[in-house]
């Protein structure tokens, strides 16, 4: 979020929402979608909503193509928060 120019965290939700909805490589998809779950977790530029932050986390755990961010994921969900 913001390196090499001010943070904006409603622009970074918007355009990490924009690539989760239109990436056609799933790693890249699953990159957003982990984005946005920590957007929603920590309530960057959005009120915390670990809901949402779950719901977003559950699609990259289920996901194949990013071993990596998978299993970050499901370390993320074991948080009695969500």
């Amino acid at each position: 979020f913001g390196q090499g120019v001010q943070k904006d965290h409603k622009k970074a939700r918007e355009y990490y929402e924009l690539a989760a909805n239109q990436m056609d490589e799933l790693s890249a998809q699953a990159e957003a979608w982990f984005r946005l779950g920590d957007i929603y977790y920590f309530g960057c530029g959005v009120e915390k909503d670990h809901k949402k932050a779950r719901e977003y986390l559950e699609l990259v755990a289920n996901q194949k193509d990013n071993l990596s961010r998978q299993n970050e994921a499901k370390l993320r969900l074991m948080d009695p928060l969500l």
